[in-house]
């Protein structure tokens, strides 16, 4: 067996197991690049890069440090998702890297006990960069399978189903994160997360199925403190006119007139208690909650109006 890098000494740019690894990964990327760019891309560039990626990760598997390797397999997922070959970011980045902390799914988990002894069974505050990378992974392979699905001309119901256990795992990640405030990011992004699949599902006329992961998720920033500011209010007035179009979708129009009226209420409250912090509120914050409430305002009028008809 070839030895590890650490029999080298130092793990920089002069060892010449991270300089063989580094230029492997470099000329990986540049096929790959080439191949996404292709006019007429095929199967077969597809399949010659998973070969040429496997043959990396089993060659340098076991002369990297974990972290090292890790890193460099989500960097890899990364540029996959990024040229939106998600099947191969999925299976050959993000699940792999995933698979070194646990066999379970992101699809197969079922609460937050299950999430924590599957995913983090010594808490939240282990090491930090590893705590990272693991949710990193998890979210990568839950937008992958998103993706996957988006690309089928049709929603079928096994794919609802499939897209519904991945929000279902978001809002589990979430509900476990929920009292970390220094996880607060891990909140914004799970919430956007389950905007832009719910927004698919309403596409696809599934506004009944996204209510509940949309309600959830604005209800979470609105218990997250450090998100409730003027930094954060497009996504939080994005997802009260989202709540408000499914109830309306799904002919709820009294439902959808309560939760504007909520919004409204909500906005109006931020304002005033950042009103009160002088040294917080510019001239850029009071423009946000200004144009936070006339969306607010705009949207209650709509279903006040279709509410009570003319």
């Amino acid at each position: 067996m070839d030895p590890p890098a650490t029999y080298y000494g130092q793990l920089d740019k002069r060892n010449p197991v991270i300089s063989a690894f580094k230029r492997d990964i470099k000329s990986f990327l540049t096929q790959m690049k080439q191949a996404a760019s292709s006019i007429n891309p095929d199967n077969s560039s597809q399949a010659k890069g998973i070969k040429i990626l496997v043959e990396i990760w089993k060659q340098y598997k076991h002369r990297l440090p974990d972290e090292l390797y890790q890193e460099h397999m989500l960097q890899i997922a990364d540029f996959l998702y990024g040229i939106k070959w998600y099947q191969m970011a999925l299976w050959y980045g993000y699940g792999p890297c995933l698979l070194q902390f646990s066999s379970v799914k992101v699809t197969e988990v079922t609460d937050v006990d299950h999430f924590i002894a599957c995913f983090f069974p010594e808490g939240f505050d282990s090491e930090q960069d590893t705590c990272a990378m693991k949710m990193r992974a998890m979210l990568g392979c839950a937008l992958c399978v998103f993706e996957e699905e988006r690309k089928c001309s049709i929603l079928s119901e096994e794919g609802l189903c499939e897209l519904l256990r991945v929000l279902n795992f978001i809002r589990i990640m979430m509900q476990a994160f929920q009292q970390h405030e220094h996880f607060s990011w891990l909140i914004y992004k799970g919430s956007l997360h389950i905007y832009n699949i719910c927004r698919y599902l309403m596409a696809m006329k599934h506004s009944e199925q996204a209510l509940e992961y949309l309600v959830w998720a604005s209800i979470s920033l609105e218990l997250s403190i450090p998100l409730m500011t003027a930094k954060y209010l497009p996504l939080i007035v994005t997802l009260y006119c989202a709540v408000c179009h499914c109830y309306y979708d799904d002919q709820a129009e009294e439902q959808a007139e309560e939760f504007a009226k909520r919004a409204l209420g909500k906005i109006n409250e931020l304002a005033m208690l950042e009103e009160q912090d002088e040294a917080a509120t510019t001239r850029a914050t009071q423009r946000a909650y200004k144009e936070a409430a006339i969306k607010a305002r705009t949207l209650l009028l709509k279903y006040t109006v279709i509410h009570w008809g003319p």
